[in-house]
């Protein structure tokens, strides 16, 4: 079961002016981290060995808005090279750019590392509340429900494994507090979609990946 920690350490606060607002009103920034601890157990003995493919971004239904926050590199960029290409790692979040017709996010990937601890910062001009979304997924972790043989007998190319996990829950820009991260659903082994599936019977390891989440401001 993931572990979510949510801190309020004193606000750092970034105010600028406006261009458009004549009466130069101050508005806030909002810096704020999100720690991921994975769990080693869950991955390393997959047949890759290797941690998950990770992606966390927000999003914020008025106005319609799409935030990255941090995506592995071979995900975030599509590099593949020397590996299995894996289009169904992170469909979700590939979804969701798509959604938002969102450009270039070199600036927001990295490796995952290999000490299972990852901490990524961010400064976003909000107001409100916003949706944060965490998708995870290691490759090639087999099980019986999501082996490598489909029902039809048709081969997991890709060595996808249990299909990619999504957690979400708010960021509040106003109160500087964030909820605990719910795991809301997941994606499908086989095919790129871009809904999530939320009966997650059958997903074993998987559910482990993550062992802890921190979000601090």
């Amino acid at each position: 079961m993931v572990r979510i920690i949510i801190l309020l350490i004193i606000p750092f606060l970034a105010f600028f002016c406006s261009d458009n607002d004549s009466s130069l009103q101050k508005q806030e920034k909002a810096v704020f981290s999100i720690q991921i601890i994975l769990d080693s157990a869950a991955y390393k003995y997959t047949n890759f060995g290797e941690p998950p493919q990770l992606a966390v971004w927000i999003e914020n239904q008025t106005p319609n808005d799409f935030y990255p926050v941090w995506v592995t590199h071979r995900a975030g960029n599509n590099d593949w090279i020397g590996k299995i290409e894996c289009p169904v790692a992170l469909p979700f979040w590939e979804s969701r750019k798509l959604h938002y017709k969102a450009k270039s996010i070199d600036i927001v990937t990295g490796a995952t590392p290999k000490d299972g601890s990852l901490s990524v910062s961010s400064a976003k001009q909000g107001s409100g509340r916003w949706n944060y979304f965490i998708e995870v997924n290691a490759s090639a972790d087999y099980n019986k429900t999501f082996s490598y043989w489909s029902v039809n007998k048709s081969p997991d190319s890709e060595g996808n494994g249990q299909p990619s996990l999504v957690y979400m829950g708010y960021i509040d820009f106003e109160l500087k507090t964030a909820s605990p991260a719910k795991l809301i659903g997941r994606t499908a082994q086989f095919n790129v979609q871009d809904s999530l599936i939320t009966n997650i019977d059958g997903i074993t390891t998987a559910k482990d990946l993550i062992k802890e989440i921190t979000i601090t401001f």
